[in-house]
């Protein structure tokens, strides 16, 4: 995308990805411990400004839809009932 973009192929300072971290959450478990434990690592061990979590609902999805899976939604919502608030991942990140 930078090598090809107009603007960004003449940009002067050219513009680099390399200060972009991500993370991938593969399943609950992961997606989990990640959350509770490296971001606030990586937050303080790279000095990150900004952290955008995209999909996290998605594991939630794919735990539960699958066949064989409750179809009443209490064991999504108590799982997601178990996800850090924004207010403690934020106490972590500081």
């Amino acid at each position: 995308m930078l090598s090809t973009h107009p603007i960004l192929v003449s940009a002067n300072p050219k513009p680099s990805l390399d200060r972009i971290i991500s993370i991938v959450t593969p399943d609950l478990e992961s997606q989990d411990h990640i959350l509770r434990y490296q971001l606030p690592v990586a937050v303080r061990r790279h000095r990150i400004g900004l952290v955008v979590l995209d999909s996290v609902a998605a594991n939630y999805r794919a735990e539960f839809e699958r066949p064989g899976a409750s179809k009443n939604g209490a064991n999504m919502a108590k799982r997601l009932a178990q996800l850090p608030t924004g207010k403690e991942l934020y106490a972590k990140l500081r």
